[in-house]
Order: C-alpha cells, then structure tokens, then sequence
C-alpha cells in the first residue's frame, strides 16, 4: 500500500483558517464539533441540515455525530460574532494586499423555508425566489474591494409576528431579551459594532445607492463619518468609502 501524502498548502492553509475558528468558539468541547460541521458544510449535498451531513461525516457513526453538530448548532453558548472576528482576522490582511477596501455593503438575504417552527419564517419577501414566500431573512453587512467581499456580520431578521408569539419563542429558545428590530435598525447596529471594531470608512453620501428600505431611514441616512486614524488599515483604504445598501 502506498504512503498518504502529505498535505499541500492549500489543505494546510485550511487546516490552519478551520482551527482558528474552533478556538473562537470557546471551549475545547466545542472545537471537533465546529471543525466537523464547517466540513460538513463544505462537502457535497443538497441538504445541509445536521442530520444528512452527520451521515456524510461518519457513515458509520451517524447517530454519535448527529448529536455533537446537533448540540453545536442548538445548545452550545459559543458566540457567531467571536467567529466571523476570527474569519476577518484571517481574510482581511490577505484582501488587503491586492486591493483597498471601497465599500461596506448591507445586504439582505431570504431563504426558503416551509413550515413554521424553524425561527424567524415567515411568509416575507425572498430574494432568491423573487416574491413573496415562506422564508427567513438575515441582515448583513460586508467589507469590499472591487474583487472580493467579507461579511462582517449577519443576523437574523425576527419578524413582529414571532416577537408576539411567546409561545414559539419559547418552544424554540429565542431569549426574552431579544425584541423587534426592522431591518435598518439592525444594519444600523452591525454598523456601529464594526466600527468600534476599527475597520473604519468615510461616507460622504450615507447612502449610496439600493434598497429604499435602507436608504430611507433616518438613521442610516444621517450617518456622516471621516476617514479615522485608529484603524490598524486606515492607511490602505481609499475615500470616500461607501456604505452601499443592496436590493435583494
């Protein structure tokens, strides 16, 4: 039989980007299961639910690892903030070194979705169907050269009708603290936390162009800002940066 190879730069490279994330997501129980999972993410297949990846990672032991990804994704209190941190520590110094970044860019996303139980579905406008249908829809905000693109945040969107309905907050765990918030509202937040993060941009026109959803709200358009000096990429960015509000 012949020798396994050894790993080229890119499966190192990789090992390396997936490993970071296990760590930002805390507790050394939680590392395998977060590994598993980004693979089981990666691996062919229609269906990304726990259950068909769990078949695709360990044939054999099905049930086993359905239950880590299962606690991962539903019970385990590590933080998708502390994790997309770690994925721009990693990307942004490599985006940087072929181009400056141009644009933040709010987005939102609809994903189809039957039934009712999963939270935030609703029937809403969905993006990837063009018209209303049961979906969910997250928030979210990316960095961007004129190549490539980062998401620095994304939230879900919880409709006012789940945010009335205590009954399936509580049969699904969405927490009492958590309350409505429109969609501007929340690009505002993730805005805010990005800033304070020290990305930074300048935004001579708040809203550049896109949703009127986004551009019309009073918060949003309001926002003025200068190129600030305490971003550790201050110096590569190019001004005025835009804060595009995309239509789905």
């Amino acid at each position: 039989m012949g020798k396994e190879s050894a790993p080229g730069p890119q499966e190192r490279r990789f090992a390396a980007y997936i490993e970071g994330l296990a760590e930002a997501a805390g507790h050394a129980d939680r590392h395998d299961p977060l590994k598993n999972y980004c693979i089981g993410l990666l691996l062919p297949g229609e269906r990304k639910s726990v259950e068909p990846m769990a078949a695709r990672l360990d044939g054999e032991n099905v049930r086993r690892m359905h239950q880590s990804l299962h606690h991962l994704v539903a019970a385990a209190p590590w933080s998708d903030e502390a994790v997309l941190d770690r994925c721009l520590d990693y990307v942004m110094p490599a985006m940087l070194r072929h181009d400056p970044v141009v644009a933040w860019v709010v987005d939102d996303t609809g994903f189809p979705k039957k039934g009712r139980e999963s939270v935030g579905v609703a029937r809403q406008y969905c993006g990837q169907v063009g018209k209303q249908d049961n979906c969910r829809v997250a928030v979210s905000l990316s960095i961007t050269t004129e190549k490539t693109s980062m998401p620095v945040a994304f939230d879900l969107y919880l409709p006012k009708a789940w945010v009335e309905d205590s009954e399936r907050r509580k049969k699904t765990g969405v927490p009492e603290a958590i309350q409505f918030q429109t969609k501007p509202e929340i690009a505002l937040r993730q805005i805010r936390r990005a800033d304070l993060s020290q990305i930074g941009f300048q935004d001579e026109q708040s809203a550049n162009a896109g949703e009127r959803s986004y551009a019309a709200s009073p918060n949003t358009r309001s926002m003025k800002r200068t190129c600030p000096t305490i971003s550790p990429f201050a110096s590569q960015l190019t001004c005025p940066l835009r804060i595009m509000f995309i239509a789905s």
